[in-house]
């Protein structure tokens, strides 16, 4: 009986931080505490309850929570051509742990080489169930400019200090 109610625990422990950790994208669980949680769960030598594992669950659902959610992390840039002079398009694909209108990748910006905003793309609502998530944007990118940095920012903590610089194609 012991061991079944362990077996059953480590179950439970396991897909729990799987669900919080797919649940919240932003905040995954530290690989260690994962690790010694399902270690914990799966001892079959001392007597072990669902009980015992509430102090990590409650843990566990405490990292995840909304002060500990990461900025919009941008995964992927793509600019092409959009047909007339120094017109192009800009694809940015964002990851961020929305939660809803209180807390949600609300904005990216295209940055010239010196810094200067040339365009905005607002995102108007929470992507809770779509992510990461693809937006574009097209825009006038002057002539001189050979690069363009793309900068993600979110209601909470405003615009995130990791950026993503691709190459203006052509230039």
């Amino acid at each position: 009986m012991n061991r079944m109610l362990s077996k059953g625990t480590a179950f439970f422990a396991t897909n729990a931080i799987d669900a919080l950790k797919k649940f919240n994208r932003g905040c995954a669980l530290p690989a260690f505490f994962r690790l010694a949680l399902t270690q914990m769960a799966m001892k079959t030598t001392l007597p072990f309850s669902p009980t015992r594992l509430l102090p990590a669950a409650l843990l566990a659902a405490l990292l995840t929570s909304t002060g500990f959610a990461n900025d919009a992390t941008i995964v992927d840039v793509t600019i092409t051509a959009a047909g007339a002079d120094n017109q192009f398009r800009v694809s940015v694909t964002i990851e961020h742990a929305d939660e809803g209108w209180d807390h949600y990748a609300d904005r990216w910006d295209v940055l010239d080489e010196s810094g200067t905003v040339i365009g905005s793309r607002t995102l108007h609502h929470p992507h809770v169930n779509e992510q990461p998530f693809t937006r574009s944007l097209t825009l006038t990118i002057p002539p001189g400019v050979a690069a363009v940095t793309i900068v993600a920012s979110d209601s909470v903590h405003g615009d995130n200090s990791e950026t993503r610089t691709i190459a203006v194609p052509g230039r």
